[in-house]
């Protein structure tokens, strides 16, 4: 017979106490849930799944008892360090018979709103129209013989979410390059500016 941690047994026994015709834990049962769940966590067999340790339960959701497993969803943020806008949702399954726990399904949620949709192409496409031409631009500044071009980038791609404004920037350069690339003109960055100067 498979030796069930003491303090996991007491996480089965309050959650066979609940009501049998209800799945979602209430909100009067839930605090306790959390508590217990937390308590155990380093017992069951799993738990240290996706590095999940114990202190992070407290943030657990959506809980739901479905005898003999309990499933909830636990939102994890280590992609918002390098600036993505959305979590990850790691969905648990608590088998309080088993004194096991597995992620059953990884999902993605939207924490902030996405920025608006850039055409990052057209808008090299006009800059170098407008250098290849000789034109003035609320973005860049010419010197006094047009044979050099200083661009304010943030002008043109606005800062947002950074992991959304740097790929959009280098795709800016990217394009860019090749456009004024194959007229004779090359970049020679000016501090955190672009430059771009005839061959």
């Amino acid at each position: 017979m498979k030796t069930i941690h003491q303090s996991v047994q007491a996480l089965s026994n309050f959650l066979k106490d609940l009501p049998t015709n209800k799945r979602k834990i209430s909100d009067d049962s839930r605090p306790k849930v959390l508590e217990l769940l937390q308590e155990c966590w380093p017992h069951l067999n799993g738990g240290d799944e996706q590095n999940t340790r114990s202190d992070k339960i407290y943030r657990a959701e959506n809980l739901r008892w479905i005898q003999p497993k309990l499933h909830f969803e636990l939102e994890r943020h280590g992609a918002t360090v390098n600036g993505s806008s959305r979590a990850d949702v790691h969905h648990w399954e608590i088998d309080v018979d088993e004194g096991t726990a597995q992620v059953v399904k990884v999902g993605r949620r939207q924490l902030t709103k996405t920025a608006p949709r850039m055409d990052v192409r057209a808008k090299a496409t006009e800059i170098a129209d407008a250098i290849l031409n000789g034109r003035e631009h609320p973005s860049f500044n010419w010197d006094n013989n047009q044979e050099w071009v200083v661009i304010t980038i943030s002008e043109i791609i606005p800062e947002t979410i950074p992991q959304t404004t740097q790929s959009r920037r280098k795709r800016f350069r990217d394009t860019l390059d090749s456009i004024l690339f194959e007229q004779g003109w090359v970049r020679k960055n000016h501090g955190s500016k672009l430059g771009y100067s005839r061959a």
